[in-house]
């Protein structure tokens, strides 16, 4: 398995791990939440992994450092992220060493290094490697949320017009004490065709 793959998923379910934990806290200067996780193929561990949360009057900071545990030359990962107090992404750095690699910073300073070469050349899509990334990415970039009632929709975003109007059904339903959709159990036994 790739490396940047490996440390892709580890780091996603950190930072969502960590957002969650961070939105409850909202007292100044105090850790919210820390500690280290293994990662594991074929029960044997590869890598480990330490976060720290801190919640401050002016938002939160979240930590990671990554090890690999294997290999004469072993990959290393740092990762920061800082919200504001409202939780919109102030600031995101993940610096990677890897083996054959000098030592990488990937932040909205310089594109998150995108290669536009490997995009022309259909090595990758978005011309940024790893899912952690691309996904950082994206959301960084997309600026202020829109005003949606100043769209045309037509009968091809008949898609988005239906998840619309089912999630303000389950926003509705929950503000009258009804159970919003796919909480039971039961519901999280479909299988993709």
């Amino acid at each position: 398995m790739k490396f940047s793959k490996i440390m892709g998923a580890g780091m996603m379910g950190v930072l969502l791990a960590s957002l969650a934990a961070a939105g409850d806290k909202k007292d100044s200067a105090q850790m919210v939440d820390s500690g280290s996780l293994g990662i594991f193929i074929n029960g044997r561990r590869i890598a480990t992994e330490s976060f720290s949360i801190q919640q401050t009057a002016n938002g939160s900071s979240i930590t990671s450092n990554f090890k690999t545990e294997e290999g004469v030359d072993k990959a290393a990962q740092t990762s920061e992220l800082q919200l504001t107090p409202s939780g919109d992404i102030r600031k995101y750095e993940w610096k990677e060493v890897s083996p054959g690699k000098s030592m990488a910073t990937v932040a909205p300073s310089n594109d998150y290094l995108m290669e536009r070469k490997a995009q022309k050349e259909g090595k990758t899509f978005s011309g940024i490697e790893g899912f952690a990334m691309q996904d950082a990415s994206v959301q960084e970039s997309m600026g202020p949320i829109q005003d949606r009632t100043k769209e045309n929709l037509v009968p091809t975003d008949q898609g988005i017009i239906m998840a619309r109007r089912r999630l303000i059904a389950a926003a509705n339903g929950l503000a009258k004490g009804e159970q919003p959709p796919g909480v039971d159990p039961a519901h999280q036994r479909v299988r993709s065709a």
